[in-house]
């Protein structure tokens, strides 16, 4: 297991790790055949850090090709084959009909830990789908053996293990996260429900439309004045919070449900749709949906 450090040696003059720094460097063996740089930064030890911070670009690919010879390095294809496994295990039960359900599915599908599984309403509450979730609705998710349901807590969970730059850790910005999605279910869901819904006909109208399409509006003017002070709702990158609203943002711009819904999309909304489609690489499925 030392011979990594002895390795290094042969390619600068510097001064040899001690037996357990080289026991260390050995244990990594082809994790570092990717790139020195890579075992670099990753290094914890500060002697390791040296070692290694020592070498020119020319020794640093001839470490790595010397590393790859000395075998250890799985072989291509069996690589590719783990990634997949890992990267596409979750499957997301839901339509892309449902706002809900989509901005799980457009963090599965552009983290790509996951993909879209379509299920029908009539199948809801079937047996096989009631084993995933007992209440039958969507969106849902699988994971392994692991399911689960609610949209903001599935959003929530795969953040937290595939895709942990969604949901930062730290009180104050997952508070800032927390609250935003809150505030969207608790207010402006229910307003998506009043205007939204009953254009895509899923509902009934409400009553006075014109009162309806202007809270909606009110409601959508002060979101965006709390929680779209930068670019997203927790700063320049997206959040699980982004992925919350984005469905629902993008419908509002539409014409058609402006028109009918009697709702006026903020200029922040349209803003906003933009940046998402740029930032998320499957917001392409929101308008298709």
């Amino acid at each position: 297991s030392s011979h990594f450090g002895a390795r290094l040696l042969l390619f600068r003059g510097l001064r040899a790790p001690s037996a357990e720094a080289s026991s260390r460097l050995g244990d990594m063996g082809s994790g570092l055949v990717k790139g020195v740089n890579c075992a670099t930064a990753a290094a914890k030890d500060e002697e390791l850090k040296d070692v290694l911070a020592g070498l020119d670009p020319e020794s640093r690919a001839k470490l790595a090709k010397a590393l790859e010879k000395a075998g250890g390095a799985a072989p291509a294809e069996d690589k590719a084959a783990e990634d997949k496994a890992a990267a596409g295990s979750c499957k997301v039960f839901g339509l892309p009909a449902s706002m809900n359900a989509m901005g799980p599915i457009l963090l599965a599908t552009s983290t790509g830990c996951g993909e879209m599984e379509a299920i029908p309403m009539e199948q809801w509450k079937g047996s096989e789908f009631l084993a995933v979730n007992p209440f039958g609705q969507i969106p849902a998710v699988k994971d392994g053996e692991f399911s689960m349901a609610e949209s903001n807590a599935i959003l929530r969970y795969l953040a937290q293990k595939h895709a942990p730059e969604l949901y930062p850790k730290g009180a104050k910005v997952r508070g800032l996260i927390d609250f935003a999605m809150d505030r969207f279910s608790s207010v402006l869901y229910k307003d998506a429900v009043a205007v939204i819904y009953p254009s895509l006909g899923f509902g009934a109208s409400p009553s006075d439309a014109e009162a309806a399409g202007k809270a909606c509006t009110e409601n959508l003017e002060q979101f965006c004045e709390v929680f779209l002070k930068s670019k997203f709702v927790a700063g320049d990158s997206l959040s699980i919070a982004d992925y919350k609203i984005a469905p629902f943002f993008i419908a509002y711009e539409h014409p058609g449900l402006q028109e009918a819904a009697k709702v006026k999309c903020p200029a922040r909304v349209v803003q906003f749709n933009k940046d998402f489609a740029d930032a998320c690489k499957t917001a392409g499925m929101l308008c298709s949906a």
